[in-house]
């Protein structure tokens, strides 16, 4: 799985293949403005560490991008997320909108509870 960053206009890049909870500070406050999935599910989030906060996650709070997708990643650029690569699971999340911890189960697994 892996999602490559990049600044508009620029010749950054970086690729990444797993989540990360504070993406300015992973990247040393490099604000990546486009991301272009290689392979996976992401969710990018305006906060850091998912949109930690309930009350404020909304909808223009995060951005889901599939593979093969180029999305304007600069209004939710705070932290990404990598969804488990699994064709028959569930991933529960703590907040709506996709925000907070997340817990994944799949076929053969014991229930979340």
């Amino acid at each position: 799985m892996s999602v490559e960053l990049s600044i508009k206009g620029s010749p950054v890049t970086r690729v990444f293949s797993d989540s990360v909870e504070e993406l300015k500070k992973e990247t040393n406050a490099i604000d990546y403005t486009t991301a272009h999935v290689k392979q996976g599910t992401w969710i990018f989030y305006a906060n850091p560490k998912y949109n930690p906060n309930a009350n404020q996650s909304n909808a223009s709070n995060f951005k889901i991008v599939d593979r093969g997708e180029i999305e304007d990643i600069s209004k939710v650029n705070g932290s990404m997320y990598l969804l488990p690569n699994q064709s028959r699971g569930i991933t529960l999340f703590e907040h709506y909108y996709y925000g907070g911890r997340r817990a994944v189960s799949s076929e053969g697994e014991r229930p979340i509870t």
